[in-house]
C-alpha cells in the first residue's frame, strides 16, 4: 500500500511540475486574438505596400528558417504578384492553442484584387510579442464558420 502512495504522489508531484511550467495565461485569450488581428491587419498593409522586408524582419524565427531572407522575400512578392492588392476579408476562425509557446491560428477568407482566397496565419507568442511563423495563401475560399 506504502508503494501504491509513493507511486500516486510522485505523478502529483510530476504533474504539478509540468503545470508549472507552462505559463497558462487562459485571460489573455482575447487578448492574443486582438494582437493576433492587429498582426494580420499590419500583414496586409505591408504586403500591400511591398514592405517585404519589414514582414520578413518582424517574423519568428520560425518561419526565417523555411528559407534565406531573399528566397522568403521573392514568395511574397510572387504572393503579391499572382492574388495582387488585398481588399477585405469576408470571413474569419481564430483559436488560441495553449501550451508553450502559445499559438494563434486564424484561418482568413479573403477578397484580393485578382480573386478571392483562403489565408492560414501561424503565430506564436513569445512574451509580450507575437510573431507570424507561418502564412499560407491559396485560390478560392475555405467554408469557415465565423464571419467577420
Amino acid at each position: 500500500m506504502d508503494c501504491k502512495r509513493a507511486l500516486l504522489a510522485t505523478r502529483i508531484i510530476l504533474l504539478v511540475s509540468l503545470v508549472s511550467c507552462v505559463s497558462v495565461r487562459l485571460g489573455y485569450i482575447e487578448d492574443d486574438k486582438r494582437d493576433a488581428l492587429r498582426a494580420i491587419e499590419n500583414f496586409h498593409a505591408r504586403l500591400n505596400s511591398g514592405q517585404y522586408a519589414a514582414i520578413y524582419d518582424a517574423s519568428d524565427p520560425a518561419l526565417q528558417q523555411t528559407g534565406s531572407r531573399e528566397q522568403l522575400i521573392a514568395v511574397m512578392q510572387a504572393t503579391r504578384t499572382r492574388f495582387g492588392e488585398f481588399r477585405q476579408v469576408t470571413a474569419s476562425e481564430m483559436n488560441v492553442i495553449v501550451r508553450a509557446p502559445v499559438e494563434i491560428r486564424a484561418a482568413y477568407n479573403s477578397k484580393f484584387e485578382k480573386g478571392d482566397a483562403t489565408e492560414l496565419f501561424l503565430f506564436l507568442r513569445q512574451g509580450d510579442q507575437i510573431k507570424l511563423a507561418m502564412y499560407q495563401i491559396s485560390p478560392s475560399t475555405a467554408k469557415l464558420t465565423g464571419t467577420h
